[in-house]
């Protein structure tokens, strides 16, 4: 099948291209800081997770939570080794590279739209060796010291959230010159609902028939996998529809 010239995906990070029982803020909380910082951390999520699983949060504790969390890394001097140490042991999804390596070669621009800090999924894709696949990534900047390593700060204007995923990947779109309605997006949660452009050329993942069932409304088709087979089938059957 040929691929068309004219289209671009965008994917979710955590619980897409990861699984579903991963976060990459959690590994490097557990992994990278000291107890004291982690257990704030585990603070922040006990109060904004719950809230989040409720669909009660607004807006701007989706903006709180995000930002907290970049504080707390940059007031515990957290570094750029420690954070790569902590996601060394983190694997995509299995056939999560290799989608990325066809969507690659196929010459269709991808990028990452995620909910976090954008070094730590740099961090996640060089220690997969998928790095090189990969167009952009839009998340929090979190820039760090070039001498100590240490996060120092993060632009106000590169954070992203759950309601404006679909922004950031309409930017990526315009920057490839791709029209707003070939926009693909692959994610796995009603924090994905506005990803890309067209609900029904959003995929979602699921984990069993009570996730599929939760995340559908979003959705303009849900598989339940645990690796990225159904995903690119699915890419393979949207991309030949976009004319």
């Amino acid at each position: 099948m040929s691929i068309p010239s004219r289209c671009a995906v965008v994917f979710d990070c955590d619980g897409t291209l990861i699984p579903k029982n991963r976060s990459l803020c959690q590994v490097i909380d557990n992994a990278a800081l000291t107890p004291k910082a982690n257990a704030e951390m585990v603070k922040l999520r006990k109060y904004y997770l719950g809230r989040a699983v409720k669909g009660l949060l607004t807006v701007d504790e989706e903006a709180d939570w995000l930002k907290k969390t970049l504080d707390t890394y940059i007031q515990h001097g957290l570094t750029r080794d420690r954070a790569r140490g902590a996601v060394q042991s983190v694997a995509l999804r299995p056939g999560a590279k290799e989608c990325l390596e066809w969507l690659h070669r196929s010459g269709v621009p991808t990028a990452i739209v995620s909910y976090g800090a954008t070094p730590f999924i740099e961090k996640l894709l060089d220690a997969n060796g998928a790095r090189r696949f990969v167009n952009s990534i839009y998340s929090a900047t979190l820039e760090s010291d070039p001498e100590t390593g240490r996060f120092h700060r993060y632009d106000h204007a590169s954070l992203v959230l759950p309601v404006n995923k679909g922004e950031w990947s309409r930017h990526f779109a315009d920057s490839k010159g791709i029209p707003h309605e070939n926009l693909i997006a692959v994610g796995d949660s009603g924090g994905d609902k506005f990803l890309g452009h067209l609900k029904e050329r959003r995929l979602g993942i699921a984990k069993d028939n009570a996730d599929a069932a939760k995340i559908a409304p979003f959705m303009g088709k849900v598989v339940i996998t645990e690796d990225f087979v159904p995903v690119r089938r699915w890419l393979r059957r949207t991309m030949s529809l976009i004319k």
